[in-house]
């Protein structure tokens, strides 16, 4: 029974499953953290100057964390560390990026505390979520969180083999519409500050545009400009959400 992060798959098990670690989407996936992180900013919900220590929790090859430190929001005096239970992806991590801390382990099971969690794709896994998300949100005070949306419309009409391709590619056992992923962290104990949708299909819609492009995600590019909301019940998305711990 899978209920801590450590139990998730054994190294070879992951790396079939997701053999790039998703490390193409990991700029894209800071973009889209940073979003949130200044919106909060501005609205003074989250003051920069609070946030001293940064922790991912399943890293993979580390292209989250390297992007942050490339960014505008890092500061010298941050520390930056990376958890992730596949030696594989940390020795990965360890020679690509050695000014970056990064710990083969389940995070759950050390005493440490941060200022800023990054959950991305990760409790979908989990069989137990919320003892899963119970024993994070102990970890920090402020945690950022990238969900699939994968129970929409069409996925409903496709019928269960795609969300059997899900489970076959990622290694995905839950499965959320926006509604379902907030209300699974709220019972778990998050207070949730900004939420947005990351329009993982649609954000770079005219960069190379072509005829099966246009196709396959004009309809989806419509949509999301006119609501966002809308268009993730309809054909799906990811869920990219800023929240703090209840606990205080």
């Amino acid at each position: 029974m899978i209920n801590n992060f450590s139990d998730l798959y054994t190294a070879s098990e992951y790396s079939i499953k997701n053999p790039s670690y998703h490390e193409e989407d990991s700029k894209f996936k800071w973009t889209n953290f940073e979003k949130c992180l200044r919106d909060a900013s501005k609205k003074n919900l989250l003051e920069f100057n609070s946030i001293h220590s940064i922790v991912e929790i399943g890293c993979g090859t580390g292209g989250i964390l390297k992007s942050l430190k490339e960014s505008d929001f890092y500061s010298s005096k941050m520390n930056i560390e990376g958890w992730d239970i596949n030696p594989n992806a940390i020795e990965i991590c360890k020679s690509r990026f050695p000014e970056i801390k990064f710990f083969n382990g389940d995070l759950l099971e050390n005493d440490k505390k941060y200022d800023l969690l990054i959950c991305a794709d990760v409790f979908e896994h989990v069989e137990d979520q919320y003892k899963f998300l119970k024993n994070l949100i102990k970890k920090s005070k402020f945690f950022i969180f990238n969900i699939p949306i994968e129970l929409h419309l069409l996925s409903m009409l496709r019928g269960e083999r795609i969300l059997k391709r899900s489970f076959d590619r990622y290694g995905h056992i839950h499965f959320y519409s926006t509604s379902s992923a907030k209300l699974v962290l709220e019972l778990s104990g998050f207070q949730i500050i900004i939420s947005r949708f990351a329009r993982d299909r649609t954000s770079n819609f005219f960069t190379n545009l072509n005829f099966k492009k246009l196709l396959s995600s004009f309809p989806q590019f419509i949509l999301e400009n006119i609501n966002p909301y809308f268009s993730s019940v309809i054909m799906g998305d990811h869920l990219v959400i800023l929240a703090k711990s209840n606990l205080d």
